[in-house]
């Protein structure tokens, strides 16, 4: 997809409708700064590196200058990079941001709208909705906080969730779920001896994380400065890589199955253990109020 944005004069000349920008190149950007080489970079997003190469040739021919300085194994940001990739990243951002928006829009009218910050207690809210109301459409969004709580705010959504109640006329906030992240270790490891970790305790590691953990992602990288990532979005190519890697997963007590060959180690930080609050405004109805209550007093 391409965005709107072209550059009709530099000091190359004048360019032709052709050079424009491209999300997608965006991610590739982002991509390459992130792991610091192409080959990663390419292995990431599926495509070869000769492609991706070219892809980025393209993006700074299009941008009049040159972003990364090269040597033989790596690539670095120079300060047209990171110029650059702070700008992509919050035009992926909104981005997203505008499909989300666009996505509760289309489904206004056929749908229950949930906004939420998190993926767990999102489970748990639809295997009640579905429960009490069977055939019913809905149209969760994974969200930040502050964006679930301007869209509960504006009305945007019938349903929010996030970590703290939200006192605003005509929403009802109960509590809904206790939620505690645990690491999820290979058996083969030393740590997987032990009762209890701390962040601090597995910081400089590699990690198999999930795309869409929500709040959790933001949780992890603060409390891990110095670790790895690698980001998975597909679920069934996530369980099998947990499987076969010696990189430490996370897991929570909302887990419904367990992965072989790990071990889950609880997590002692204060903030691997949450709350979640459910956020029903008006437009929900009385038997559904009801049965979200009944619900969040059993925990």
């Amino acid at each position: 997809m391409s965005f709107a944005i072209q550059f009709m004069h530099s000091s190359q000349g004048w360019r032709t409708e052709e050079d424009r920008l491209d999300l997608e190149q965006l991610k590739q950007l982002v991509a390459i700064a992130h792991h610091g080489s192409v080959s990663a970079a390419a292995e990431e997003l599926g495509y070869s590196q000769p492609a991706l190469s070219r892809s980025i040739q393209r993006l700074e021919r299009e941008l009049g200058c040159q972003l990364f300085e090269r040597t033989k194994n790596k690539v670095t940001l120079n300060e047209a990079g990171r110029i650059t990739l702070e700008y992509a990243a919050e035009i992926l951002r909104s981005d997203r941001r505008l499909r989300d928006r666009l996505s509760l829009l289309a489904n206004r009218s056929r749908t229950l709208r949930i906004g939420t910050c998190a993926p767990a207690p999102l489970w748990r809210l639809t295997s009640l909705i579905v429960e009490r109301l069977p055939g019913t459409m809905i149209g969760p969004v994974m969200m930040s906080e502050d964006e679930v709580e301007r869209a509960v705010y504006n009305r945007e959504v019938d349903f929010g969730i996030t970590l703290k109640p939200l006192p605003l006329p005509g929403i009802q906030s109960v509590p809904f779920m206790h939620e505690s992240l645990a690491l999820n270790i290979p058996t083969t490891d030393p740590l997987a001896a032990c009762e209890s970790l701390r962040f601090a305790d597995v910081d400089g590691r590699r990690f198999l994380v999930l795309q869409d953990i929500g709040f959790w992602w933001d949780v992890c990288v603060n409390h891990l400065p110095t670790s790895e990532f690698v980001r998975q979005s597909d679920r069934e190519v996530f369980r099998k890589l947990a499987e076969s890697t010696d990189a430490l997963t996370f897991v929570t007590n909302a887990a419904v199955s367990s992965t072989p060959g790990r071990t889950p180690v609880p997590l002692d930080d204060d903030e691997a253990h949450v709350t979640f609050y459910v956020h029903m405004s008006e437009g929900v109805g009385p038997e559904l109020r009801s049965a979200v209550r009944q619900a969040a007093l059993q925990e």
